[in-house]
């Protein structure tokens, strides 16, 4: 049998589902600079996506957006 071994495929090592969830969890505390900072990131790591999922989670930070201006 032979041992495992480090990956070596050369990926970026973005953990893209983490960090938006990072994000959507702290999005109603961020203030008005860093929220802006956190959409160009958004933006970025959605980038690679189909279109339909991209825009599944704009709407979800639309929507939290909303709820945190109530």
């Amino acid at each position: 049998m032979q041992d495992s071994n480090l990956a070596t495929n050369g990926g970026k090592g973005d953990v893209t589902q983490r960090r938006i969830r990072q994000m959507a969890e702290r999005w109603g505390s961020l203030p008005p600079q860093e929220r802006a900072q956190a959409e160009r990131e958004f933006e970025e790591l959605v980038s690679g996506m189909s279109l339909a999922h991209q825009e599944a989670y704009r709407e979800y930070f639309r929507r939290l957006a909303e709820r945190t201006k109530r």
